[in-house]
């Protein structure tokens, strides 16, 4: 247990500190690229997506990076504890680990449509946090031409908009947790079950030192089962937001690639040129 606790808590701080230095780089390469970017590209970029990539998206980052080796190890959890409960239980353990697959598969559906409404939250968030910048920014404009009545109602129905997806997010949330937590006796109740109706309610079809070795199987294998979810939730919003930042890394650099080829082309020319 000491060792247990010990490997735990030193992983955590591992994970912690790579997971603080990817977002303080991934802040870092933002601002330089921030200041190095031509009016073009700049111009096509929200004030509001670059702050929420900022914020939003460099903490995902960090989190991905906490739950990455989670991931695999879950799974491994969970393969050796079903290799056990065949040990043990034999074919009575099928129905069971059937409604685990089951289960697992349809968290794996769910996490699909948490990561494209975050997406799509993703959006909306920045256009609201442009809107409330730029309203900001102009605020002697707004007071003067009386615009805020208009520009409060448009504030208000992009905030509605992201509010109903942020519900819709909680929701898909929920029916994951609702799943994981039902697994672990739903598992229990359909192996006995299924011990209990081949042997035709023999009391001596399962011995006390099987129960008791199944149940542990599964209160072992309910922990991964429970992280799992939330795991495939981080680790996809992280490469989600990893997959925004790297388009915001990269905007403009084609652009600067041709005026480098062009630029190399007409020194030659020049230098021919009487």
């Amino acid at each position: 247990m000491i060792i247990n606790s010990f490997s735990n808590q030193y992983y955590n701080y591992i994970t912690t500190v790579v997971g603080q230095d990817m977002r303080s780089t991934l802040i870092m390469a933002m601002y330089e690229r921030l200041f190095s970017m031509k009016n073009k590209p700049l111009s096509q970029t929200p004030h509001g997506q670059i702050l929420t990539m900022m914020s939003v998206d460099a903490n995902c980052v960090n989190d991905m990076c906490t739950q990455l080796h989670l991931l695999w190890s879950c799974s491994l959890e969970v393969i050796v504890g079903i290799i056990w409960l065949f040990i043990t239980v034999t074919y009575n353990g099928i129905p069971g680990l059937l409604f685990m697959f089951l289960s697992v598969f349809l968290n794996v559906i769910l996490a699909r449509f948490i990561v494209r409404n975050m997406k799509q939250l993703m959006g909306i968030k920045d256009t609201r946090v442009k809107l409330l910048t730029e309203v900001l920014n102009s605020i002697k404009t707004v007071k003067v031409m009386v615009w805020e009545k208009y520009l409060h109602g448009q504030l208000h129905a992009t905030r509605k908009v992201e509010v109903k997806r942020i519900l819709k997010v909680i929701a898909f949330r929920s029916t994951m947790n609702f799943i994981v937590w039902a697994i672990p006796p739903s598992v229990a109740f359909f192996t006995f079950g299924m011990i209990t109706i081949i042997a035709k309610g023999d009391a001596n079809a399962l011995s006390p030192d099987e129960a008791f070795i199944s149940l542990g199987l599964f209160n072992i294998m309910r922990l991964p089962l429970i992280r799992f979810p939330k795991l495939l939730n981080d680790i996809m919003q992280g490469f989600t937001s990893m997959k925004r930042i790297e388009e915001f890394l990269l905007k403009g650099e084609g652009d600067t690639e041709q005026e480098a080829n062009i630029e190399h082309v007409d020194e030659p020319l020049s230098k021919e040129a009487p």
